[in-house]
């Protein structure tokens, strides 16, 4: 039987939801809570560690981490990130994916259908969130 994800990516945080047949229930994708942190960290390999990971590392390296990407989508604009140029799509997609696997009642087995809500922004349709 398979599964369906309903995503809120908000501006700080991301929550799920899992729907198999009739029975819907809040996923719990954050390391104390329901919610992850919506923050990403690039790596210097070109890695992205996002939520929990990249916001403890924020203590440490707070020029580094991402904060807020998913209000910059609609803005054109790559953030600046320790002189390197990155775009938000990119930690925003990182941040749905890692939401995706954490909330996978099984690893490896992708879900019939996934909805995502987020801020609206000129410009960023679905089209451009879920690319892969």
């Amino acid at each position: 039987m398979g599964y369906s994800l309903g995503i809120d990516l908000g501006a700080t945080t991301c929550v799920v939801a899992l729907r198999r047949a009739a029975a819907v229930e809040v996923c719990r994708i954050g390391e104390d809570d329901s919610g992850m942190p919506a923050v990403a960290l690039p790596r210097p390999d070109g890695s992205l560690l996002v939520g929990e990971e990249a916001d403890g590392r924020s203590e440490y390296e707070p020029a580094l981490v991402a904060r807020y990407v998913v209000s910059r989508l609609g803005d054109g604009q790559p953030l600046d990130i320790d002189g390197h140029h990155i775009d938000p799509l990119t930690l925003t997609r990182a941040v749905l994916r890692e939401a995706m696997v954490r909330a996978a009642p099984l690893p490896g087995v992708a879900p019939d259908h996934v909805v995502v809500t987020y801020p609206l922004l000129p410009g960023v349709g679905p089209e451009e969130l879920i690319a892969d």
